[in-house]
């Protein structure tokens, strides 16, 4: 039966050639695993959360919101604080 087959491989490397898919297929189940079981955990972890924790939560992440456009708004100031420099030193030169 084996002379039939469609693939012209030798012996020896169609035996690596499924020891390498045996590998990939080994790794792959052990990935997924290690994925679901993580997932699991945090899943997990959520349902014992109560709900006023996860108000404190949603609270924290506006806060984090509101810092991060604050610091954006300064960092746009000192841009145009540099720009402005430029402007001056380039009229100078005029």
């Amino acid at each position: 039966m084996e002379g039939n087959r469609s693939t012209a491989l030798p012996k020896s490397a169609e035996g690596n050639a499924v020891r390498n898919n045996d590998q990939n297929r080994l790794l792959m189940a052990v990935i997924v695993r290690v994925m679901l079981a993580s997932f699991l955990r945090v899943m997990l972890g959520v349902d014992l959360m109560p709900v006023r924790h996860v108000r404190v939560m949603t609270g924290l992440l506006v806060v984090a919101t509101f810092v991060m456009l604050g610091g954006r708004v300064v960092m746009f100031r000192g841009m145009l604080v540099m720009f402005s420099g430029f402007a001056v030193m380039f009229r100078s030169f005029l």
